[in-house]
């Protein structure tokens, strides 16, 4: 490991502390975790995106035009939050947090909307089913919404 490398670790584990000082111990479910990995991938791309394109940045008059200092600030939170999924994850796994592994109850159902056709795909040929790649979310009122189907593709007989 170089001297850069083990500088931004601790960087990393330095925003870990801070996150967990403001927010304290979470255990989310693996979906929940995606969601917040994405809001934060997000900033990184805003970050990146007004440094490119200062014209579209619309808040600069506010706080200035944006730095490649505050694109790497926003990397250095995607990847705390990356580490406290993880954490949150082995928890979870262990049997230890408030979670304890609930996300599987969603399993069976998604397994069942996963194999059963498409309505919108048409008819299939005789023989065929349907695979699709599952995006989740979360929609308690509403539970075959926790497995939102995208990209279906007919595969073997």
């Amino acid at each position: 490991m170089t001297a850069r490398t083990a500088g931004v670790l601790a960087e990393v584990a330095q925003e870990r502390e801070r996150q967990h000082a403001k927010w304290g111990e979470q255990n989310h479910d693996p979906a929940v975790w995606l969601m917040v990995l994405a809001e934060e991938v997000g900033e990184a791309n805003q970050a990146a995106f007004e440094k490119l394109f200062p014209a579209f940045d619309k808040q600069a008059a506010a706080r200035g035009p944006r730095t490649w200092a505050d694109y790497r600030e926003e990397l250095i939170q995607v990847a705390a939050v990356a580490v406290q999924a993880v954490e949150s994850l082995d928890r979870q796994s262990a049997g230890e947090g408030r979670g304890r592994g609930r996300w599987w109850v969603w399993r069976p159902l998604c397994k069942q909307l996963y194999e059963s056709p498409l309505p919108s795909a048409g008819p299939l040929p005789q023989g065929e089913r349907v695979k699709r790649r599952l995006s989740f979310s979360l929609s308690p009122r509403y539970p075959a919404k926790n497995c939102a189907t995208q990209n279906a593709r007919a595969v073997g007989r």
